[in-house]
């Protein structure tokens, strides 16, 4: 099978081409899939308040 250019792979996927950049060198799903990150917010003390509400 012939190898495609990431602007080619782009163009058939309809997929920007910075889009093809992030994913090309990944050798797993997992490294595809984002991590999110728990991170601290300015309301994070009143979010049981705020749910209340």
């Amino acid at each position: 099978m012939a190898r495609m250019s990431k602007a080619a792979i782009g163009r058939r996927l309809g997929l920007h081409p910075a889009t093809v950049r992030k994913f090309a060198p990944a050798d797993s799903v997992g490294k595809l899939i984002a991590q999110t990150e728990q991170r601290a917010h300015l309301v994070d003390d009143y979010v049981e308040y705020l749910h209340r509400q």
